[in-house]
């Protein structure tokens, strides 16, 4: 079976955690037995993120990143990538369309791909799809551009509704909503609820469809790696992500701080790639609030050595203020037996239970951190039956059990049978309730 996946982001160019899941799940069809070509982008304004990512799937790289709103430019790339998606299409003649990420294309290519009539999936991982549906003057930059604003001159909205005539016309830049013609692989159940909040309608009911895990969190049985032994007496907290504030690094190093005045012995590592300037703020606040001592830096490493930063250390810390569609670090900390003091309040939800995998705390609450810390670094055995449980969720993102699902998913979308038939299973521990339950596998 021939699988044609469309993405605009695809490892080294990959920015986190959507281009790293692309890549992932990619990898697992292929490895499935399905011939894959992947059709993405190269855009120069997120240079190489990490080249230690081995890319073994047919990868071609001709689809332009859309950086600018300006006319021309923007209808020339709108242009090439409809035309790349074209051939890509008549020259690999694939079974299933898996389109992935739609940043930085608009939602031409997205369209377009699910209008030639080839079964068509779409692999959700973050909320852009929801984001496109509700505000698509926002989204998409030629919608932008041919958006009438009651502001400004009456020349200037001429032009924009001459535009948007003569995109009707040609049919090609037209907003018609996100195309429906498409079965959806969500990541976490909080991405299927925003895709039904924001009225999308797939095909099928959704897949909900764990990231899986790399080969490195997982061992020759087939099971999460867990943590190694250690007889350090501090409690060693952990930070990975890029680093930035969104993230939420600084409330890390706050409760770290609070934690130390409680008068326990902790130390916290941040890993993940950074500019020198947010890295140079960060270690003046760490020494401002007297723990300059107890903070230290990784580098970005492979997903080898990640997996040794993890399983080295306690507890994981997720003090996000983005809404994360899931946030893959979680899983991969609870793969090496780490409980998690997060943020759960977007798809982190699903494998963040309160006193079975770790804490749910809001974000910009260090002092509530740091009472999660103290409790662990005093009742080791507190922390030992969290990070029992950890390992246990995780077990529902080990590969070889995440990408057979996703595989017999595609190959019934390719037999135009339902995706989900025969496919049902519980939702995962503590879901949220839904208007619209994912479906689930055990």
């Amino acid at each position: 079976m021939r699988v044609l996946v469309i993405t605009s982001l695809y490892p080294p160019n990959h920015r986190g955690g959507y281009g790293i899941l692309s890549h992932r799940v990619t990898e697992g069809v292929r490895k499935s037995g399905m011939s894959v070509k992947v059709l993405t982008a190269s855009p120069s304004c997120f240079p190489p993120a990490d080249s230690s990512i081995r890319v073994e799937e047919d990868v071609e790289r001709t689809l332009l990143w859309h950086s600018t709103q300006q006319l021309a430019p923007l209808m020339s790339s709108r242009i090439h990538n409809l035309r790349a998606t074209a051939r890509a299409i008549s020259s690999f003649r694939p079974d299933v369309i898996y389109f992935q990420n739609g940043d930085g294309l608009g939602l031409d290519v997205y369209n377009y791909a699910a209008s030639r009539g080839v079964p068509t999936a779409v692999l959700v991982g973050d909320t852009w799809l929801a984001q496109a549906w509700r505000n698509p003057v926002r989204y998409d930059a030629w919608t932008g551009l041919t958006h009438m604003r009651s502001e400004e001159s009456l020349p200037r909205r001429a032009a924009r509704q001459g535009l948007r005539i003569a995109s009707g016309v040609l049919n090609r830049f037209q907003w018609k909503g996100a195309s429906p013609a498409a079965h959806v692989h969500a990541i976490s159940q909080f991405l299927i609820d925003d895709l039904d909040s924001a009225g999308v309608t797939p095909l099928s009911t959704p897949l909900l469809t764990p990231y899986p895990l790399p080969e490195p969190f997982i061992n020759s049985a087939g099971e999460p790696v867990g943590r190694l032994d250690s007889s350090s007496t501090a409690l060693r907290a952990l930070f990975v992500s890029r680093i930035e504030y969104g993230k939420g690094p600084d409330t890390a190093i706050q409760a770290v701080a609070a934690a130390r005045k409680k008068g326990i012995d902790i130390r916290l590592t941040l890993a993940g790639f950074h500019g020198q300037s947010i890295r140079s703020e960060l270690t003046e606040l760490a020494r401002s609030l007297e723990v300059g001592d107890r903070v230290e830096w990784a580098t970005a490493p492979d997903s080898e050595s990640l997996c040794g930063l993890y399983r080295s250390h306690d507890v994981f810390l997720f003090p996000t203020r983005i809404v994360e569609g899931f946030g893959i670090v979680n899983a991969e900390a609870m793969a090496c037996g780490l409980p998690v003091i997060g943020v759960a309040s977007g798809g982190a939800a699903d494998v963040i239970v309160d006193g079975r995998t770790g804490f749910r705390i809001n974000p910009d609450e260090p002092e509530v951190i740091a009472s999660h810390l103290t409790r662990l670094s005093r009742d080791r055995e507190l922390l030992l039956r969290l990070s029992a449980g950890a390992i246990e969720m995780s077990r529902r993102h080990a590969p070889a059990r995440v990408v057979p699902f996703i595989a017999d998913g595609l190959r019934a979308i390719a037999l135009e049978s339902p995706a989900t038939r025969g496919l049902t299973a519980p939702p995962p521990p503590e879901a949220p309730a839904s208007r619209s339950q994912g479906v689930s596998f055990q």
